[in-house]
Formats: C-alpha cells, structure tokens, sequence
C-alpha cells in the first residue's frame, strides 16, 4: 500500500508497509558508490548507488557496532558488539548470490586479512584522502594503522572527528561533558600521524636531503 504526500506541488509516493522485521538493522555506511547495512544477526547488505539495488550479502558471525567504507570503497572496517575490529575486501565479489563468509575475505593491497583482529576497539575513522589511513581507538590509545600495520600508539581518550591531511583531529567528550557550557579549546585535540612527526623531525635534526628522500618514501602533499 502506498500514501500520496504533496510537498511544494510534488507529488511523492511512500510505501506505509512498516510491518517490523525480526533481524533489525543495527549500523550502516555509505559511500559514493555503495550502501552497506548491518543487521543484528551478523548479515551485511550491499546496496549500489544511486540505484539502490541489493549487490551482496556478507555473514559476519557476529552482531556490528559500526562499520565504515574506505575513500576509494575497496575495504569496509567492521567493529563488533565485543570490540572486535576486522577488515573485509569489497572487491572480491559483487555477486548477491554469494553469501561470503568474512572469514574466507583475503587480500587488500596484498594483506592477508582472513586472520586479522585487533581488540577492545570502540571507535575508528578512515582517513578521507587516503585508502590506506585508518585511526581506532583502543582503551585509552588511539593507533594509526597504515596498509593494517599499527603505528605508535597515542595516549588519548578522545572521540575521533575527523582525519585528513595527516592528522586527527579528537574531541574529549567526558571532559567537554562535565562542564557542556564552558567547552574549552583544550578539549579539541589535533594529533599527527608518525610520517607527518617524522619528516619534522628531519627537517630539524638531520637535513632537506633526509627529509626529501623520506618524503619520497611515505609520499603525501601535506608532507611537501
């Protein structure tokens, strides 16, 4: 059954079957190119844009948290309900007949990811300018994994804003909320990545030339 609704002289069609479903929706993300839903039972949905049409299905074995697309739509993050963190390949397969299981998902960027995890994760963040850039937040220290190799680990307690151009910008919510009409500018955290504290720290210590050959290297514009 549908209902007619006129807004501005449009008319738009809306269906009124809200009849609940027994495997509720639980997170979801979307790209420019894909909508992923993840349900309670551990099923992901993948929908292409803008059509909207059901592309794959993915069984996690677990309830998601909170999932996240990559800036080129070629990995999803998973977070599960025990802050579990895993990483599945969009690529392998864009068939809806394929029920794939997450444990058989493999290679990204030439890393095996069948057999990755990291542990008690309770936030994340791709970075929006580069695949490779992921910032999780485990217990009170944030990690920086790059091609899924975790760098040194920053203490910190905050929530993860925004991360591009090399850096991470926090917000330390607990702080902000004991006093939720005074925020103060301390409360706002702007973190580097290690290449971006690196290249600073050639600059200053060592040289151009050290500094040029590790730009080079860990290539991004912000370190030129």
């Amino acid at each position: 059954m549908f209902c007619h609704i006129y807004i501005d002289n449009i008319l738009l069609q809306m269906s009124t079957n809200m009849q609940a479903t027994a495997d509720p929706i639980c997170c979801l993300t979307v790209s420019e190119n894909m909508l992923i839903i993840g349900r309670e039972s551990g099923t992901l949905q993948r929908y292409s844009l803008p059509q909207v049409a059901l592309t794959n299905r993915y069984n996690l074995n677990c309830c998601p948290y909170e999932v996240a697309i990559n800036c080129n739509s070629m990995c999803l993050a998973v977070i599960d309900v025990t802050g579990i963190l895993r990483f599945l390949n969009l690529e392998v397969s864009t068939s809806s007949n394929d029920n794939s299981n997450m444990s058989l998902i493999k290679n990204v960027n030439n890393k095996d990811l069948s057999k990755f995890e990291r542990k008690d994760v309770w936030a994340m963040k791709w970075a929006t300018d580069n695949s490779e850039l992921i910032a999780i937040m485990e217990k009170t220290r944030m990690y920086v994994l790059k091609e899924f190799e975790p760098e040194e680990p920053i203490v910190s307690s905050g929530y993860i804003c925004s991360f591009q151009d090399l850096e991470i910008r926090a917000v330390l919510l607990d702080e902000i909320m004991q006093n939720p009409d005074r925020p103060l500018a301390e409360h706002i955290l702007d973190l580097e990545v290690k290449s971006l504290r690196d290249t600073r720290d050639l600059l200053v210590k060592v040289g151009i030339s050290e500094a040029t050959a590790f730009v080079e290297e860990h290539f991004h514009p912000r370190l030129w």
